[in-house]
């Protein structure tokens, strides 16, 4: 039976920490004045952070309408509820249903249904990414699963072109705030929405731009051995549609991560925001390295463009030097043509009745 949502995100392999260098996250009084705007209770002390992109974008209308029917139903997946309250920075339950927030995100709440204790947050993002905190690997994958099986996402990846992140987070009353081998620290007293919110645009953004990092690696791959060939044998067997289809592949991915895609822009929920949560994503968007990702990106962008336009010189010589050889045997057949003419006429060559 072909694998699922599910089995991908049950087992996959844990991938070693990325060896990037260590940022210290913001800490001034600005960002604990943040934090104080709401009651923190029953915080577990580190967990998972978890981000997977697994459409091109979401549904917003039917994404909301599953959570509030999931929120209305008292269950989200196996031993997962939504919370009743919205987790709003005021600190008092609010029984109004889900929304869009800064038209981009929708902030759930979940609580387990076996304890009634807060389990983690999850923020789905419109362009297809959703983000998991303090979830573990088998309730991350029964929320995805319902996420699917409501068809709430557009143009939804295949499961080869699901891309997946995992980091941790710590609280501590002691240390200072930093992330480091992908795990962030910071004081207990800043797991707050918006903290959380902050530092999950910076991931989300990073898993979003690994979809296109794997997808041009995968265009690279199909015309890297032409070149090749071409040097080789002075020739490349490939018709001129395909190289327009390539040609249209790499400038649409272009446009994804440069022109149409969430990854260049920053996020709305930034314009209003306070300094500190502005430095706080800047610093985890520092340690994601995504501003020399996407250099990297566009440099493989114009290599690909490069090879492509060779490709489409070396067929324009192709045929030019066709067209030569046509115009050369047209002119070999009109001279002939006319010193058999000259002939007859001067009586060289004997009339035939």
């Amino acid at each position: 039976m072909a694998p699922t949502l599910l089995d991908r995100v049950a087992s996959r392999t844990r991938s070693a920490p990325r060896e990037r260098r260590p940022v210290k996250l913001p800490q001034n009084e600005l960002l604990l004045r943040e934090s104080r705007r709401v009651i923190v209770e029953d915080i577990a002390s580190s967990g998972r952070i978890s981000v997977h992109c697994i459409a091109e974008k979401f549904d917003k209308s039917k994404l909301l309408n599953e959570l509030n029917a999931c929120k209305r139903g008292g269950v989200f997946c196996d031993g997962v509820a939504i919370a009743p309250g919205l987790g709003g920075d005021n600190g008092q339950v609010e029984m109004a249903e889900l929304g869009w927030e800064w038209e981009d995100v929708l902030h759930c709440p979940c609580m387990s249904t076996w304890t009634g204790e807060h389990l983690g947050d999850v923020f789905f993002f419109e362009w297809g990414v959703a983000t998991f905190w303090g979830f573990e690997d088998a309730q991350e994958a029964g929320v995805l699963r319902r996420i699917a099986c409501g068809g709430c996402s557009i143009s939804p990846l295949d499961l080869h072109d699901v891309e997946s992140e995992e980091f941790r987070f710590q609280y501590t009353e002691e240390e200072s705030p930093g992330i480091a081998n992908d795990t962030i620290v910071m004081a207990q007293h800043l797991s707050t929405k918006t903290v959380k919110l902050a530092t999950c645009y910076a991931l989300a953004q990073s898993t979003k731009l690994k979809v296109n990092e794997s997808s041009i690696s995968q265009q690279v791959d199909k015309f890297i051995e032409l070149p090749r060939t071409l040097a080789k044998t002075g020739k490349v067997e490939m018709p001129k549609k395909e190289i327009h289809k390539l040609t249209g592949a790499i400038f649409l991915e272009k446009c994804a991560v440069n022109l149409l895609g969430p990854v260049m822009d920053t996020p709305a929920f930034f314009w209003d925001a306070s300094d500190a949560l502005c430095a706080l994503y800047d610093a985890i968007f520092e340690y994601l390295e995504i501003d020399d990702r996407i250099e990297i990106l566009n440099a493989r962008f114009e290599i690909c463009e490069a090879m492509l336009d060779m490709l489409r010189d070396h067929q324009h010589a192709e045929n030019s030097s066709f067209l030569e050889w046509i115009v050369i045997v047209l002119l070999i057949v009109e001279v002939a043509i006319g010193i058999v003419e000259i002939l007859g006429l001067t009586g060289l060559l004997p009339h035939y009745h």
